[in-house]
């Protein structure tokens, strides 16, 4: 089971328990665990977020990365294939 699910799972008990106690002293103490259980719970989201953008920021700089590296092999090809000069074209004007 994972760290949310059971801080899921806590928190609908806690509820539950505040729900079907008599005195208000029982009911606070119910509802107190259950806010302590949503707070934790938030936190590990927030980490949560935090982590996947980081991975996000990450995949994108990785993908700038590769789509630099494809630019620059592109370019490498078409210059490697661009047509080679033809002896006539290394020859002087003719003026006459």
């Amino acid at each position: 089971m994972s760290r949310r699910a059971y801080l899921l799972e806590q928190i609908a008990r806690c509820k539950r328990f505040a729900a079907a106690m008599n005195t208000d002293a029982d009911r606070k103490k119910y509802e107190s665990l259950a806010a302590s259980y949503q707070n934790e719970l938030d936190t590990l989201e927030a980490a949560e977020d935090q982590s996947s953008i980081a991975a996000e920021t990450t995949s994108a700089k990785s993908e700038v990365s590769t789509n630099e590296a494809a630019a620059v092999n592109v370019t490498g090809a078409v210059d490697a294939a661009a047509p080679q000069p033809s002896s006539t074209d290394d020859q002087e004007p003719t003026t006459g």
